[in-house]
């Protein structure tokens, strides 16, 4: 039935006969053409035999961001001081002097085993975008392990002067068309710095439903937006809104309602949040909020003596999963879920990093800004916030989403969710529509359908047949390797039934399921 050009297979194939008027509107196709994907899953590879990321344990429910950290010498870092030139000074921790065990640690999420960091299949998702990172000297952190993640698959160009304090860099993957660009803000909201007697004292006025004006005016640019806030909290501020003060962190005026840096955090979220969902030149943009990473100092605070100088992570009975850090953690994740179904996705890192305090630089870095003091906030490079990104990709919070999601060119996710045992999900992009001909063609761009098939590609047509009509698919794929079985779409017709009724049935967990009546 399927015919070979080279590796190439074909196979075209009537799939449904439906008795329902041929005058339908067209807009129901796409709903059926997203149904090819559906064909593919049910009808693909034992997935028992093949490998399918992230991979399931035993049936369990996979969760990405709770689990614990497993030691494992055979891992390597993805990149050294000398495969990536873009370490910081400040993270490059081999190279002034810390012991490397920290690096032979992996993230074993409960009931899933998480891939290693794919930076061509990441380049691939991102051709031709541009994403920001936007956030404190932690954000750029991550940015920072991304620039080395992806350097080995392409070297960036730099191309933004360095400004004197390294808070805004831009660089551009030429061969992919990407842009990768970090927006330094301390809260992301208004914030301006108390003086005394021309000095800054370190106490800031934060307007809490007023957002930083450096970095609101590049969202309608950017594809993809990370966001994340938190450390600067940590301090004496004082909180405003409607440019009335309402209270302060961290203060000792008994006429000022004192509050927890959680509930400034929470109203800077929801000032951030509300300000993407209502930006009329947004749309498409794909917003990924990032909860909280937790310091480590221990024997005193940062300007106190305070060290973190431990050799292994944390154990899950040796930390609490409460306290202030835990509360900023949960107002950041109530803050997207109240936003949820806007297009807002939370990358949960919070708690695989309450367990690192072994991964700070602590006193092996070059101590530019800070001399004497010891770093128990930011990250070592390489290290475990590498995994960060590991868990950005396969979270799929890189969704690729263009367009009204309905016409050539559209680019759309879908999801099968946990009933089906051998891939999740796959993005889409819409190729041709033929109103005309009544006609739609896809293609699969990314997903875990790509680990089967190089190729995959689907034409839906329908035909008036009688009373109603008859849908008509034309399939082109090419496996991924040879060991992979046919496709069963080749050899079996089993959806081809008359039917007098269908009606298509959604569920919260399934992918769409059309019920034959």
């Amino acid at each position: 039935m399927a015919k070979s050009s080279s590796t190439i297979q074909r196979l075209t194939q009537e799939l449904l006969n439906i008795n329902i008027k041929s005058s339908i509107s067209f807009l129901p196709l796409f709903l059926l053409a997203s149904f090819i994907f559906l064909l593919a899953l049910i009808y693909s590879p034992n997935p028992s035999s093949y490998r399918v990321f992230p991979q399931r344990s035993n049936g369990t429910k996979c969760d990405l961001f709770d689990g614990e950290w497993v030691r494992d010498f055979e891992r390597t870092p993805y990149y050294t001081q000398g495969s990536c030139s873009t370490i910081p000074e400040s993270k490059n921790c081999e190279k002034y002097g810390k012991e490397q065990g920290f690096v032979h640690w992996r993230w074993k999420p409960k009931g899933c085993d998480l891939p290693r960091f794919d930076a061509k299949r990441f380049l691939k998702i991102v051709e031709g975008k541009r994403m920001a990172f936007v956030g404190d000297s932690v954000s750029r952190n991550q940015m920072e392990s991304l620039l080395c993640l992806l350097s080995q698959v392409e070297t960036p160009i730099d191309i933004q002067e360095k400004d004197p304090e390294d808070r805004f860099r831009t660089w551009y993957f030429r061969s992919h068309d990407f842009t990768l660009l970090t927006l330094w803000t301390k809260f992301l909201i208004s914030g301006t710095e108390l003086l005394e007697n021309g000095t800054g004292t370190g106490v800031f006025d934060l307007h809490l439903d007023k957002l930083d004006t450096s970095w609101p005016q590049k969202l309608p640019w950017l594809n993809y937006v990370v966001i994340s806030t938190g450390h600067w909290y940590f301090r004496k501020n004082y909180l405003y809104e409607n440019n009335n003060l309402i209270g302060c962190i961290y203060c000792s005026e008994s006429n000022l309602t004192n509050f927890e840096p959680a509930y400034a955090i929470k109203k800077s979220y929801r000032t951030t949040l509300q300000y993407i969902n209502e930006c009329k030149n947004c749309d498409g943009i794909v917003s990924i909020l990032r909860t909280f990473s937790p310091a480590h100092f221990e024997n005193g605070d940062w300007n106190g003596g305070g060290i973190c100088n431990r050799t292994e992570p944390l154990g899950n009975g040796e930390v609490s999963f409460g306290g202030t850090e835990w509360e900023v953690r949960n107002a950041q994740a109530e803050e997207v879920k109240r936003e949820e179904g806007k297009g807002f996705r939370i990358l949960d890192v919070t708690k695989a990093m309450t367990m690192r305090a072994d991964a700070h630089p602590g006193i092996h870095w070059n101590n530019q800004w800070m001399k004497g003091y010891s770093d128990c906030v930011h990250w070592c490079l390489p290290g475990p916030v590498d995994v960060w990104n590991e868990l950005m990709l396969e979270y799929k919070s890189i969704k690729v989403v263009e367009g009204d999601r309905k016409s050539e060119g559209s680019v759309r996710l879908l999801k099968y969710g946990e009933a089906i045992p051998v891939v999740t999900n796959a993005n889409e992009k819409i190729e041709i529509v033929d109103e005309a001909n009544k006609m739609v063609g896809t293609s699969v761009i990314d997903g875990e359908l790509l680990n089967f098939y190089k190729v995959f590609k689907a034409t839906i047509q329908v035909v008036p047949k009688g009373e109603g009509c008859t849908m008509k698919g034309s399939f082109e794929y090419e496996k991924a390797s040879a060991e992979i079985p046919e496709t069963l779409i080749a050899s079996r017709n089993l959806l081809k039934r008359p039917s007098k009724n269908w009606r298509p049935i959604f569920s919260r967990t399934r992918m769409l399921r059309f019920v034959l009546l």
